[in-house]
């Protein structure tokens, strides 16, 4: 029996690949009992998908489609990379910065925007100084669970969210209530993490 001081680990085991791991827990277990569909709007590289083939370990005989977007992006989106900022590195932008060239962009879509920082510092410290500054509600990842917060969102019309990691990716709200979606940096992977580390010596042996 633990005492009340004693301290806790846990330990989390994250596989370099998790092909092995499909092909244990779906691809031999689905053999002639079915099929498996996998389906994504981001995955492809190159006109195919054999980097994700490879990494997931999907049998060769497994068929493939790609189909284009049913997006006319030139009439439909735009890119804007404000390049008189600081580029992010060590000489980071300042937050006032950040927030003035925010508050532009909000004001000319009218809200209806995802925030996305890779820090959560950032994240708190843009909402805290823009919350005064526009005329759309604000709702922030933490506040509540990420499902109400992204109802909320919906229903406001015009909202804005601002999250991190989770709103990454995965997240679909159609129709005008996102009409901008706003980065403060690109979300590469830390170079130093663990599994990152061990995915390039997998790849450099």
């Amino acid at each position: 029996r633990m005492g009340k001081q004693e301290k806790r680990v846990h330990l989390h085991l994250t596989p370099i690949s998790i092909a092995e791991v499909l092909e244990t827990a779906l691809w031999s277990r689905m053999e002639g009992r079915g099929s498996v569909t996998l389906i994504s709007a981001t995955l492809a590289n190159s006109g195919g998908f054999a980097y994700q083939r490879e990494r997931l370990g999907v049998p060769e005989e497994a068929i493939e489609c790609l189909e284009g977007s049913p997006f006319e992006y030139k009439q439909q989106a735009m890119l804007y990379v404000p390049a008189h900022l600081p580029a992010p590195n060590s000489a980071y932008t300042s937050v006032d910065q950040l927030v003035d060239e925010i508050e532009k962009v909000l004001l000319l879509t009218e809200g209806r925007a995802f925030l996305l920082f890779t820090s959560r510092a950032m994240l708190n410290s843009v909402y805290d100084k823009l919350s005064s500054r526009v005329p759309f509600p604000l709702f922030k990842q933490g506040d509540l669970p990420p499902n109400k917060l992204i109802e909320n969102f919906r229903l406001s019309g015009n909202g804005c969210l601002l999250g991190a990691q989770t709103f990454w990716e995965g997240v679909d709200v159609q129709g005008d209530a996102l009409s901008c979606v706003i980065i403060d940096r690109l979300p590469f992977a830390v170079p130093d993490s663990p599994i990152t580390k061990a995915r390039t010596q997998a790849i450099t042996d």
